[in-house]
């Protein structure tokens, strides 16, 4: 294990805005001939409010998956430790079981106090081919970030599972608080939904249950309702046959015993990102402490011509009931910006629901492998998705050429994942220009204050009509002693709705 102090991590300044710096906390230290080194891809996050893990894949393969599965703790917003999960890939030890590694996912379980990592693990040796073995998925589990258990198995038949998903039950008013569920598709079987329940903390898992109607679940995100039911919204792209390409979700009222059929969110278009950019359009969802489920992908049905995508947001009070997909205005309409790969988070207070949302982008969509400028951005919502707040550039221009080549196109990630409690936290991975020998990938936070003026119109529900510009501005990290009381985590603070009296404070960098 390789340990960082905060105070002599790397601190990079935005390229472009002297509002933003990032602070590296992960990266690839290994050295394997067959892998793609360095390079740390698909930074996924879990937080308690005071102890912070991200997971991450190092050291990528040309065909699929990683040599290893990194992850890094924050304690208190001081201290890093950084270091690769034990006993998984033989590019670490030899004895190890698995030759390849993929998939991570992290969740908080607040009843059992357990950080559970969740990984899909390949064997026979990396190859460039698509016929790998990939095995039931496995989790690991950690009662503080820094020590983890063994691998184990959660039950699975499937020839081949893909893209597991992990979520536990976090609300103590749920009649199922505590429980945990891993969902994933079977790639070999029209990717059918399979789900796995934990009511112990992760240690045990029960037999998989489907949700055998038809519906292709890719990309399956479940989220928890604060009365235990269970949504999860996917990508049903019916086989890849590109005719049936529609946002759905799946519904559970019985803690996952059995799901309802796939409910259709929205059909969506999605323009092909240029340059091998990989990316597609799953969805990124989470939840409120009202039970409003948030849900948002990249599409073009805005832009005439389907010239290049938009982020586009549904919402529903129950996963059966979804409202039409908005267009979020992140630019305008004919901007000629291409936006992909978006991840949000949810914060409550009394003050209504914010939605923190970060993605990347490319500013003009017509670029090419050469020509294309790779940018991560960030913008956020005080309103629940009523208007949102000018884009702050968190890392860019990235070419293309520093990107590991993956069989799906060059790589960030599948989907990185961020969370909300007091501030937003949403690592991302960053190229730089490579070396002459390898790449110079890594995972970084973004330390970011921003200002949002919130007018009288803005508490009653009406649009601002004056807001600062959210990557030039800095205000501290709460908005009033009452509401935001506890750890300040190292992290950039989002604008909330917050009383007409700001109360200005210091934010400490990671």
């Amino acid at each position: 294990m390789f340990q960082m102090l905060a105070a002599s991590a790397a601190l990079f300044s935005l390229f472009g805005s002297p509002a933003v710096s990032l602070t590296a906390i992960g990266a690839d230290p290994l050295t394997s001939a067959t892998a793609e080194h360095s390079t740390a891809v698909g930074p996924v996050v879990a937080t308690n409010g005071i102890t912070t893990v991200t997971a991450y894949q190092v050291g990528r393969f040309t065909g699929d998956a990683s040599a290893a599965m990194g992850f890094t703790t924050s304690l208190n917003g001081m201290t890093i430790t950084s270091g690769l999960l034990p006993g998984l890939t033989k590019a670490q030890n030899s004895a190890n079981p698995y030759d390849r590694i993929t998939f991570p996912t992290v969740a908080w379980n607040a009843k059992y106090g357990q950080y559970i990592i969740s990984l899909l693990p390949i064997v026979n040796v990396p190859s460039q081919s698509d016929s790998d073995t990939t095995l039931a998925p496995i989790v690991m589990r950690s009662s503080n970030g820094l020590s983890w258990s063994a691998p184990t198995s959660v039950p699975s038949t499937d020839a081949r599972p893909e893209k597991n998903w992990l979520a536990c039950d976090n609300w103590p008013s749920s009649p199922r608080y505590g429980n945990c569920y891993e969902a994933w598709d079977d790639n070999d079987n029209n990717d059918l939904l399979h789900v796995s329940v934990s009511r112990d903390g992760g240690r045990t898992w029960g037999a998989a249950v489907s949700a055998a109607d038809g519906h292709s679940a890719y990309g399956a995100v479940p989220v928890i309702q604060p009365n235990g039911n269970i949504v999860i919204t996917s990508e049903d792209s019916s086989g890849y046959d590109l005719n049936a390409r529609n946002i759905i979700s799946f519904v559970s009222t019985n803690g996952g015993a059995s799901w309802s059929p796939g409910i259709e969110i929205s059909a969506f278009t999605a323009h092909t990102v240029a340059g091998n950019m990989r990316t597609q359009s799953l969805p990124t969802t989470g939840v409120d402490a009202h039970g409003t489920i948030y849900t948002v992908w990249q599409d073009c049905r805005f832009r005439a011509g389907c010239s290049s995508n938009d982020l586009v947001l549904s919402t529903s009070p129950n996963g059966v009931n979804w409202s039409a997909p908005t267009r979020i205005a992140l630019d305008a309409a004919n901007s000629g910006v291409d936006h992909f790969l978006p991840s949000l988070a949810i914060r409550n207070s009394i003050f209504g629901t914010t939605i923190g949302l970060s993605y990347y982008e490319f500013p003009k969509a017509n670029c090419t492998y050469t020509t294309c400028a790779l940018y991560a951005a960030f913008s956020n919502s005080y309103n629940g998705g009523g208007s949102w707040a000018s884009p702050a550039m968190l890392a860019g221009p990235m070419s293309l050429s520093w990107l590991p080549a993956t069989g799906a196109g060059y790589m960030v990630g599948d989907y990185e994942t961020s969370v909300y409690p007091l501030s937003y936290v949403a690592p991302i991975a960053v190229a730089q220009q490579p070396t002459r020998t390898q790449y110079n990938e890594a995972i970084f936070m973004p330390n970011l204050q921003l200002q949002t003026m919130v007018l009288l119109s803005d508490m009653r529900g009406g649009q601002s009509t004056s807001r600062a510009n959210a990557a030039s501005s800095r205000i501290g990290a709460q908005d009033s002693a009452a509401l935001h009381a506890g750890t300040v985590l190292p992290v950039f603070a989002a604008a909330r709705r917050a009383p007409l009296v700001q109360m200005y404070r210091s934010h400490h960098a990671f």
